[in-house]
């Protein structure tokens, strides 16, 4: 029975890691897809503001897209070029959604709509983590200290140290 124990805890370790990883795995695309109905079911009430809603809708299936290609991507070893392409859908969710956000709110009247205004808050609050992640990302990975394609900097002298 004794020998038994090291043999159970490997068996057990491996499996919560798979059951972790196909976690992580399937947490995004579920999460969206239940947004998705959510919002679905939110566009049919005839107070809400549909274009508010659908900023939202739209971001959440941009995003289902992208953890699409990353699973893809990762348990199934999908192309690079197939990955690409996943996001550039992403990217174009992104952009309408911010489109439509910032038109649901500018003409959402209080009179008609009682709802949808949270929707586009969110789906422009959403929409800015990812655009400035994609800025600032980038622009941290800089380096002060070195200069494009690893060129040393030319020595320049001043022209009253060249004419002595």
């Amino acid at each position: 029975m004794g020998s038994l124990i090291p043999l159970l805890i490997a068996v057990a370790d491996s499996s919560a890691r798979t059951a972790g990883y196909y976690f992580k795995l399937g947490i995004f695309p579920i999460g969206s897809i239940i947004g998705i109905f959510f919002c679905a079911g939110s566009m049919r009430r005839q107070t809400t503001s549909a274009v508010c809603v659908r900023a939202l809708t739209i971001f959440l299936i941009g995003l289902l897209v992208m953890s699409i290609a990353v699973d893809g991507e990762v348990a199934l070893h999908w192309p690079s070029a197939v990955v690409g392409i996943f996001g550039v859908l992403f990217l174009s969710c992104v952009a309408v959604s911010l489109v439509l956000g910032i038109i649901g709110l500018a003409t959402f009247d209080r009179q008609r709509h009682s709802r949808g205004r949270a929707h586009a808050i969110w789906a422009l609050s959403l929409c800015s983590v990812f655009v400035l992640s994609w800025i600032i990302g980038p622009a941290s990975n800089v380096d002060k200290r070195t200069t494009p394609l690893n060129v040393t900097p030319a020595r320049v002298e001043s022209p009253a140290l060249i004419a002595r």
